[in-house]
């Protein structure tokens, strides 16, 4: 399930490569790095509504996709939560690994995700002889492997093209407006049960009801700003249409 939303961000670094491979060639770094600020709020605005949303409604998705014993359910539930820590991280260094292939650096990605692995390894083999998290404790590990590869995969781009971050409206708006979702999913789904709504059909729901006020949200709170909505093919079509319908 988790890997669900680092497919969308796999997506990206592929559309990502071939347009910083070009700029690259012609030493366009002020361009390059436009793009890679964009590429890295598209896949904020993607990987972080769905981990905090994987987050809330953990239980019921196990729930909806498998016929689970209430224990197995907690259980599997738990894992869940643990891993939607792991997706942002995962989605941020899938798209980096593309930019690094763009940059032409393709040794530095291999290398990053074996000093990642390493010290992978070291955290869970720590965690599983000196806790008992069992099983959650491999969750923790590969947040760990996630997280690691990012800041390494995100150093080296750093020093490539000088790039420096934008956060206020590429991760911290982002993930506040993915918080707030995830609130409105939690009512949303407390309340559907509380209404005796059968659990799967208030799953369901809830979800529908939480991705609508999320796009809703994204569209309204200056997230794009108008130039970058015109990067994206599909939100520059809406805008097209909505500035000749003026």
């Amino acid at each position: 399930i988790s890997n669900i939303p680092i497919a969308f961000a796999s997506a990206m670094a592929t559309a990502v490569l071939p347009s910083v491979s070009t700029l690259m060639a012609t030493k366009n770094m002020e361009e390059i790095r436009r793009k890679i600020q964009l590429a890295v709020k598209t896949t904020s605005i993607i990987t972080m509504p769905c981990a905090v949303g994987l987050f809330v409604l953990a239980e019921p998705i196990v729930n909806l996709l498998f016929s689970n014993s209430q224990g197995d359910l907690i259980l599997a539930g738990g894992y869940l939560r643990i891993l939607c820590f792991s997706i942002v991280f995962y989605g941020f260094s899938t798209l980096n690994n593309g930019i690094l292939q763009g940059t032409g650096k393709m040794k530095e990605p291999i290398y990053n995700a074996f000093c990642a692995l390493v010290f992978q390894t070291v955290v869970l083999v720590l965690l599983l002889s000196n806790t008992s998290l069992g099983v959650y404790g491999v969750g923790i590990a590969n947040t760990v492997y996630a997280g690691t590869l990012y800041y390494l995969n995100h150093r080296v781009i750093k020093k490539t093209v000088d790039y420096k971050q934008e956060y206020k409206r590429s991760i911290f708006l982002p993930l506040l407006l993915s918080v707030i979702m995830g609130c409105v999913v939690h009512a949303a789904n407390k309340g559907l049960l509380y209404l005796n709504v059968a659990s799967r059909i208030a799953t369901v729901i809830s979800i529908i009801i939480g991705g609508s006020i999320y796009i809703v949200l994204i569209l309204t709170c200056g997230v794009f700003s108008k130039e970058e909505l015109r990067m994206i093919p599909l939100l520059k079509k809406i805008c097209d249409r909505g500035k000749r319908n003026d």
